[in-house]
Order: C-alpha cells, then structure tokens, then sequence
C-alpha cells in the first residue's frame, strides 16, 4: 500500500526488528525473511519499521534508509509499512521521513522527542510534527511513548509542570 491507499489505520501493523551481523551491518536477509514471516500471519495488514524495536539508534542515516528498502520489498503489495521518525532534532526527523517517503511507505509514526517533557516550550511537539507534515505528503501516525498513557509533561510558561493530552496542544 502506498500513501494514497491508507485513508485510516486499522488493523494489526506489529512493529518489526532489524537483525544485525556480528559486525553491526543489517543483515538484509534476515530482515526480509522476519517481515515476510510476520506478514504471512493472517490479520496483519501491515508492518511498523524503525520503531522502538527496530535497532534505529544504532543505525546511520543510508543503513536506516535502506532498512525501510528491504522491509517495502519483503511486504511487497500484501500491506503497508509504516516508517518509525524518531529523532530529537525536527529538521533531522522531516529529513528522515522523506527517506521514508522515497522508499515507498505509506505513513510514518511520528516518535515526539524525548525532551519533550522537559520543555518550557508548550507548542514543541506541535512544532516538531508540523515540520514533518511540511516535508512529507503521508498520513501521520503519532506514538505517544508516556509512563503516564495518553498524557506528556509540560511546564506552562509561568513555570509550572502540567500533564496535556497531545491533541489538547495547539498550533501558534
């Protein structure tokens, strides 16, 4: 599936993993072979890469982009791949969502950065996923990864730390 068939999500989309060779290069077989067998199972309409389980943070910018290459190739037209953007700085993670786009996802997650608790900036993780909307024409899933479920940290400008729900949160 591409960008212009996923109008919803719905479904089982498990999130996969990037198999490493001893010396820490993606092992392209193995991660095919891992996402052609999770797609086999009935009820799976698609697959998440890059995700929190997808070694991301090991991996250079070309190793993640040709992790999203293998896994489009191994779903081939059986369903969508959904892209893990999970990256502290927003101009790095629009850069990586159009590797993603490149590749042929059909939507990225949108991993908030991990600093967002910390910021006394309340419109930050608004901010950060308007600057990948910008960059890519794909739907949007976000990930919101919180002790607390469905609620991130913010200090109000008076200093003050509240808990908001994501989509409480209001673009300038």
């Amino acid at each position: 599936m591409n960008a212009a068939e996923i109008t919803t999500f719905h479904g089982i989309n498990p999130s996969t993993i990037c198999p490493l060779k001893e010396d820490y290069s993606i092992d392209e077989t193995a991660v095919a072979q891992h996402v052609d067998e999770v797609t086999s199972v009935p009820g799976i309409v698609g697959v998440l890469c890059k995700g929190h389980a997808g070694e991301t943070g090991l991996l250079d910018r070309g190793e993640r982009k040709r992790v999203v290459e293998v896994t489009r190739e191994a779903v081939s037209r059986r369903g969508r791949v959904i892209a893990g953007v999970n990256y502290e700085e927003s101009g790095e993670a629009a850069e990586h969502s159009r590797d993603a786009a490149a590749a042929g996802v059909g939507a990225v997650m949108v991993f908030a950065p991990f600093v967002q608790a910390l910021s006394q900036d309340e419109t930050m993780a608004v901010d950060h996923h308007q600057a990948i909307r910008q960059a890519v024409d794909l739907p949007l899933m976000l990930f919101q990864g919180s002790v607390r479920s469905g609620r991130i940290a913010q200090c109000g400008s008076n200093g003050v730390r509240r808990r908001t729900s994501l989509h409480q949160l209001r673009a300038p």
